[in-house]
């Protein structure tokens, strides 16, 4: 799981959430791939993690597209 770690008008520059890993990706205005960094993840995947990330996602689509509360 990525987290944001800097806008520019060009690139925004993601980092893994785990700060000892340093791996990251860079992406294009348009969120289109541009390269990732030269540090590779240290660590596996949290499958627990990656389903609670989902699940905020899928909440936050609901909340931007649901007009009843």
């Amino acid at each position: 799981v990525y987290q944001r770690n800097k806008v520019t008008p060009k690139v925004t520059y993601w980092i893994c959430e785990r700060k000892e890993c340093g791996a990251g990706v860079h992406l294009n205005s348009n969120d289109g791939f541009i390269k990732f960094t030269h540090k590779v993840h240290s660590h596996l995947p949290t499958p627990e993690r990656l389903e609670i990330r989902r699940m905020l996602v899928n909440i936050k689509n609901r909340v931007n597209q649901e007009i009843t509360a």
